[in-house]
């Protein structure tokens, strides 16, 4: 399907093969809407393979660094209630979306989960919703702030961090490309260099999810970067289902091992492509 990932179910067979008989590790994630939707399930069920790792998920569409942080401030406190809420326990198989803001549950900020959670690790999937909007060329400043303090957060008590970093999205040929120069290449590298230097530089593992993502399976998503099923008439192929199982890879490797790791590929060729703009 043109995705430069292993498949799905092999890629899962392989990770199994990571589990160990350690004592179990609790997980704890949370994220936007890829989070809640296709590219969640698919992380989430190549975790729950693993016999020790016990995985709890906390989403919300639109949600930003700033959202997840306790904060007396409302414009950067945690939503109470947003367009959709998702969720997941251990013993849960699969992530609960609860629809629209009128029905959703309020939403936790990360310090309140953690304390019910006791993870010992927190992985992070955001960063699609901080490019910058409308005609503006570079990302607003607070938000680099806002990152360090959930990474912060995060890894508070001891916990390790994982951050997910966005996917690829349309730039060129597609009807639902998003508009303005934030959302060009260069503006999505220029934001990706800022996001993996700022999380690398707290000790957060940083997973480049460019890697497991190319921009021509959302070239008809009506939503831009949901990474959603293709239809019957094409096989059926869910490539974000694809992305979140190959990126539970390198989560697995991060929960494993001592200390943070770092993932280079595909930020360097990338950048090549737009040197000298």
């Amino acid at each position: 399907i043109g995705m430069n990932h292993r498949p799905f179910v092999i890629t899962a067979l392989v990770l199994f093969s990571f589990s160990s008989a350690a004592r179990a590790e609790n997980v704890l994630v949370i994220g936007d809407s890829h989070a809640a939707g296709e590219f969640g399930n698919g992380l989430v069920e190549v975790l729950d393979w693993q016999s020790d790792i016990h995985v709890t998920v906390s989403a919300s569409c639109g949600s930003s660094p700033a959202n997840w942080l306790d904060s007396s401030d409302p414009k950067y406190s945690y939503f109470s209630n947003r367009i959709c809420v998702a969720t997941k326990t251990p013993s849960e198989k699969k992530i609960k979306y609860t629809g629209t803001s009128k029905n959703a549950r309020p939403m936790r900020s990360l310090s309140q989960l953690k304390r019910a959670s006791q993870p010992g690790t927190v992985v992070i999937a955001l960063g699609t919703n901080q490019l910058p909007q409308g005609n503006s060329t570079s990302f607003d400043s607070r938000v680099q702030v806002q990152i360090e303090h959930l990474v912060d957060e995060a890894k508070a008590g001891g916990a390790k961090c994982v951050w997910i970093g966005p996917p690829k999205e349309p730039t060129k040929g597609s009807p639902y490309q998003r508009k303005g120069p934030g959302y060009s290449l260069k503006g999505q590298l220029d934001f990706l260099k800022m996001l993996k230097s700022t999380v690398e530089a707290k000790g957060c593992t940083f997973v480049n999810s460019r890697t497991y993502t190319n921009e021509k399976d959302c070239q008809n998503d009506p939503h831009g970067t949901q990474y959603y099923p293709y239809s019957t008439s094409k096989g059926g192929q869910n490539p974000g289902e694809h992305w979140g199982a190959a990126v539970a890879g390198e989560v697995i490797t991060a929960i494993r091992i001592k200390g943070p790791t770092s993932n280079h590929s595909g930020i360097s060729n990338d950048l090549k492509s737009v040197s000298g703009n």
